[in-house]
């Protein structure tokens, strides 16, 4: 075989390799995220508060629940 080709089919394997690889860390980001929205949706729904997420250092939410009176 002509030694250009044969860095042309090294080449495109790299790539093959390299598609497949951010294929699978895309996915498993996707279902980190699944797992995470799974669990904010389980906290909200046993506590009836739903978390703000626009600051990560400040515990804070919204009471999502309906206020019973005496």
């Amino acid at each position: 075989m002509n030694t250009t080709i044969i860095y042309e089919i090294n080449d495109l394997e790299h790539r093959r390799v390299s598609v497949e690889e951010r294929s699978q860390s895309l996915k498993k980001l996707k279902q980190d995220d699944q797992r995470a929205e799974s669990k904010l949706s389980m906290y909200a729904s046993v506590t009836n508060i739903i978390p703000s997420l626009d600051d990560e250092l400040k515990i804070s939410g919204r009471w999502c629940g309906v206020q019973q009176h005496p």
